[in-house]
């Protein structure tokens, strides 16, 4: 079976719904090889920079590696700008929802949160980093604003509620939604 039988979903069989699990598996598990590509496309877009955006995302992700970031913040500093392709007027929410399913919370938070912010990504995820250093397992988000804040982006505006740091420590952290950012006055 090249295609699916039918032409309305509500037509598909078990056979046609295996099919296309299948399909949609394989294709899941290269996302990270279509971001790759994708990164490739920033050295392409916005000119009238020194650096180009794809030059800008590596600066960020080696600064972050530099500091001693984990995998998640690196990950975020080299795809934070990925979003520029398609989305240039809010390119940030953009990444964050790329980022969201394989990286903590915090991460993705930053990411979203950037557009407002008059600092780097690079300071921001280096002030994170070494706060959650010596953090404990669960923290509250306005600790994480204040280290936002003092990386250059004041006008960050949470609610305190408490996170997790990872995964692993998932079931026994809040489940409350995320501090999401207000628009400065």
């Amino acid at each position: 079976m090249a295609t699916v039988k039918f032409t309305a979903m509500k037509d598909g069989d078990r056979q046609d719904y295996e099919f296309l699990t299948a399909h949609e598996i394989d294709y899941a598990a290269r996302t990270g090889e279509r971001l790759l590509d994708a990164l490739v496309h920033l050295d392409e877009g916005l000119s009238g920079y020194k650096i180009t955006r794809l030059g800008h995302s590596l600066q960020a992700a080696t600064r972050a590696w530099r500091d001693g970031a984990d995998t998640d913040w690196i990950a975020c500093a080299l795809l934070h700008d990925i979003g520029d392709i398609y989305a240039p007027y809010n390119h940030d929410e953009y990444a964050a929802s790329i980022l969201k399913p394989f990286v903590r919370e915090q991460c993705t938070w930053v990411v979203e949160s950037m557009a407002i912010s008059s600092g780097s990504i690079t300071r921001i995820i280096s002030a994170a980093t070494a706060m959650l250093a010596t953090a404990s397992p669960a923290m509250p988000i306005s600790t994480i604003a204040t280290s936002f804040a003092n990386a250059g982006t004041s006008r960050a505006s949470t609610r305190t509620t408490t996170r997790c740091r990872s995964h692993s420590s998932a079931s026994s952290c809040s489940k409350s939604s995320p501090a999401r950012p207000t628009t400065p006055p």
